[in-house]
């Protein structure tokens, strides 16, 4: 009698843990990522540059994470440098869809397009 009391306990352990991880939501993986730049001079072109030098390093460490989907949050100028915030998300996220957010692969790191 014990045993038939143990396997049923056992089994219904088992099932209530199967149904409980097919019920429970996932939960998508996000980053919020900041690369600072520094500025070889004051010139829009030397901000430029280093504004993508800064987009680069940040959705390279995005893709690192395994978040392929990044949306610019935003760029300031610092004394001597500049800042870029990018949120990344999985591939699997869903929700505030932007028209800034892209995805982007390995590959395409040369110009990236947010």
């Amino acid at each position: 009698m014990n045993r038939g009391i143990i396997s049923l306990t056992a089994a219904g352990a088992a099932a209530a843990t199967l149904l409980w991880g097919a019920l429970t939501p996932a939960f998508a993986a996000m980053a919020a990522i900041e690369t600072v730049q520094a500025l070889e001079n004051d010139s829009d072109e030397a901000v430029e540059q280093a504004i993508q030098r800064a987009v680069q390093a940040a959705v390279r460490g995005a893709l690192a994470m395994g978040l392929p989907r990044v949306e610019l949050r935003g760029a300031r100028i610092l004394r001597g440098a500049v800042s870029v915030q990018i949120l990344a998300r999985d591939a699997e996220s869903e929700g505030a869809e932007h028209e800034s957010t892209g995805t982007v692969t390995p590959g395409s790191l040369e110009k990236p397009t947010l």
